[in-house]
C-alpha cells in the first residue's frame, strides 16, 4: 500500500515504512496512492489531481493521524476502516 504523510511527520514515515508501507511524501510523489496521513486542520491545504487517484473506483483513504497511535493508524490503514482496537 502506498500512503502519503506531509513532510513534517517524518517520524511517522519512519514508523509506517518499517510495518512495510510504501511511504511517500505528499506533493512530491506524482503517481497513485491508496492512502493520506495527515495531521489535524490540515485537510484544507491537501488536493489531488488524477495522477494521484486510480483504480476502478478512485479516491484516496484519508487517516487524521492526530492523538492516535503507530498501531491505530496500521488499524485504520489496514482495515480501511476507523475502529477501536479492542
Amino acid at each position: 500500500m502506498t500512503v502519503a504523510v506531509t513532510r513534517d511527520m517524518s517520524g511517522l514515515a519512519v514508523a509506517l515504512k518499517a510495518r512495510g508501507y510504501t511511504v511517500v511524501t505528499y506533493g512530491e510523489y506524482p503517481y497513485p496512492i491508496d492512502a493520506m496521513v495527515y495531521l489535524g486542520e490540515g485537510l484544507d491545504r491537501i488536493t489531488f489531481t488524477q495522477g494521484n487517484l486510480s483504480g476502478d473506483y478512485p479516491g484516496v483513504f484519508m487517516v487524521n493521524a492526530t492523538n492516535k497511535s503507530i498501531d491505530e493508524i496500521d488499524f485504520t490503514l489496514k482495515h480501511r476502516l476507523y475502529s477501536s482496537l479492542f
